[in-house]
């Protein structure tokens, strides 16, 4: 997970510093503007591989996940957020306890 968080890390600061090279005079407007959708894009990224990381830290915990009586129900639910940052879909692993929903 660290490669992946690495990467977008310098997908930013590489679209950040491209941005700022190109040889062109730039209103704040269009700063602000463009530097704010860069922004957005690498806190959707980074939200989606902490989703993604955060699941896969439960599924693993097997040992944790018996000791409550929590088992999986079913995986790779798709789902999606609106947040302020935008749009973000991830898959998601659904639990229950089966100490409470006895079948």
């Amino acid at each position: 997970m660290e490669d992946i968080i690495a990467g977008i890390c310098v997908n930013f600061i590489t679209e950040v510093i491209n941005f700022f090279s190109e040889s062109k005079a730039r209103s704040m407007v269009e700063m602000e503007t463009s530097l704010k959708q860069k922004a957005d894009q690498f806190i959707v990224e980074m939200i989606k591989v902490y989703f993604k990381g955060i699941d896969k830290a439960i599924e693993e915990d097997k040992a944790g996940r018996r000791k409550k009586g929590i088992v999986i129900e079913r995986k790779g639910d798709d789902r999606e957020v609106y947040t302020k940052f935008g749009y973000i879909e991830f898959n998601r692993t659904y639990y229950y306890d089966k100490r409470r929903y006895i079948i």
